[in-house]
């Protein structure tokens, strides 16, 4: 099954283990821009990158690649069985040959439910990381209080929809096409409608902040025998060719244009999004956390 999704993921071509290509994780929490680093490394013919293989929140393997098959039973239990073996069997195994690097996105936390996980990938020094965080993290909760207020937690410009809470909406494979479009909705024309806000305590921005900073510092750790390269949000944002070249030679790949379908979502300035942006700075002017503020 593997080698049929390979060929037809790359093409046919002699197989190659994995001792000839790259491997790597994108490490990062969630609202990182992971999703969108991911589908521009996976746009390269020699990079394949998966998205968040190790979900255990999903009753599927959200691999989002082409020629693998997301709902496969036999792959599901595998995961479940034996992680290790899914990730030697299903991911960093024999490819075509051609492709120099392999990878996936690996949330913190995504080992919870696959004992012995990330044991196997911090003892792997071998694998390179490429460490992704968020400098605002106000934005960051931000963003992630309105995708789970809203349903919507990326944007195609490709297909010029939004895409609303994708991983349900393909959860069965026999229903996956009825329930994404009845998820699919148009974006909303600028100045039509409402603006979603949300609403942030001091306390629960305090603590947002205390546990992210905490959280990645930990993981970044763990990595630390890894090749290990730090991407930042906002680089990806501002300066995404630079991000994307730097990322391609830091995978030992020569540098080639990369591209995505998908949008930043939230540009606005804060005090669009917050409810309660006055109160909340209030709270934080006379601290550090005032730079988080726009």
């Amino acid at each position: 099954m593997m080698e049929e999704a390979n060929t037809a993921r790359r093409g046919r071509g002699p197989a190659a283990d994995w001792t000839s290509y790259v491997r790597f994780i994108i490490l990062s929490g969630a609202r990182t821009g992971s999703h969108m680093l991911a589908q521009a490394l996976n746009s390269s013919p020699k990079i394949t990158c998966f998205r968040e293989v190790f979900n255990h929140l999903q009753d599927f393997v959200q691999f989002d690649v082409e020629g693998y098959d997301n709902f496969s039973a036999e792959t599901l239990s595998l995961r479940s069985r034996d992680p290790i073996r899914f990730l030697e069997e299903r991911i960093f195994c024999p490819y075509p040959e051609g492709v120099q690097a392999v990878g996936f996105k690996f949330h913190y936390g995504q080992f919870w439910g696959f004992p012995g996980l990330l044991e196997r990938l911090v003892g792997d020094t071998g694998i390179r990381v490429l460490h992704l965080r968020r400098q605002n993290l106000l934005r960051m909760l931000v963003s992630l209080k309105l995708a789970r207020a809203t349903g919507v937690f990326m944007e195609d410009t490709r297909r010029g929809v939004t895409l609303a809470n994708l991983s349900k909406a393909t959860r069965h494979p026999l229903k996956a096409a009825d329930r994404l479009r009845r998820r699919l909705r148009p974006p909303k024309a600028a100045g039509k409608g409402a603006r979603a806000r949300v609403t942030v305590s001091a306390e629960e921005l305090f603590d947002f902040v205390v546990r992210t900073r905490i959280t990645a510092a930990n993981h970044d750790g763990l990595f630390d025998e890894h090749p290990k390269l730090a991407v930042c949000y906002e680089d990806l944002v501002d300066q995404r060719e630079d991000v994307f070249r730097e990322a391609q030679s830091f995978l030992g790949i020569e540098p080639h244009p990369l591209f995505v379908t998908l949008r930043r979502q939230n540009p606005e300035p804060l005090r669009e999004l917050i409810e309660n942006y006055d109160e909340l700075y209030g709270a934080f002017k006379d601290t550090p956390e005032a730079a988080l503020f726009d």
